[in-house]
This record gives structure tokens, C-alpha cells and sequence, in this order.
């Protein structure tokens, strides 16, 4: 599947999306921890690299993005906080993630 201006991992949220609500099991093969997100009852996850199902809740999947956010992700181009500002890292560290979950 090509779509243009869309990457591989979009195309396949998208298409995961799709399947779970025609309540079709999906199985993600893939390192990418962007997918954790996309966990549902229809929706697994497996870490290739780890040779292991990814399991976790919406608590876990928050802290992966701040975890994310901390120590950045070169696939996603996001510079780690640790090399920008220090006292931000010890702030954010110090806060309760479950507080931060939506």
C-alpha cells in the first residue's frame, strides 16, 4: 500500500484502525514504540527485536511518551531534553506520570 505524503507507520494506524472497527484481529510486527499506542482488544502488538508481545495500558503508554520526550527518539527526530535543559529533566521526573495520563 503507497499513499503519497503519508509514512509506512501512518498507513498502517490507519489501516489497523479500519480493521479493529470490523472487529478483525490485528497483529503489529515492529519496534517502533509509536505503535504501543494502537493496543486495543483487536489490536496486538509484537516487538520483533524483543521476540515478545508488547503489553501495556493507557498508564504505560503515557509514560512511553514521556519517556519519548526525555530521552528522545531519533526515528521521530526528537531531540532528548537531557542534552537541552537539565532542570526541565529533573522537574518532569519528579512529577507523577499517572497525573499526566488523559
Amino acid at each position: 500500500i503507497k499513499i503519497d505524503e503519508l509514512e509506512a507507520d501512518d498507513i498502517i494506524a490507519i489501516c489497523s484502525k479500519f480493521l479493529e472497527k470490523k472487529k478483525v484481529d490485528t497483529i503489529i510486527i515492529s519496534e517502533d514504540n509509536d505503535f504501543n499506542q494502537l493496543q486495543s482488544n483487536y489490536i496486538k502488538i509484537y516487538n520483533l527485536r524483543l521476540e515478545q508481545r508488547v503489553t501495556g495500558n493507557n498508564t504505560s503508554q503515557s509514560n512511553s511518551i514521556l519517556q519519548k520526550l526525555l530521552k528522545g527518539d531519533r526515528s521521530d527526530n526528537i531531540e532528548p531534553l537531557e542534552n537541552q535543559e537539565n532542570d526541565m529533566l529533573k522537574l518532569l521526573k519528579e512529577l507523577d506520570t499517572k497525573k499526566l495520563c488523559l
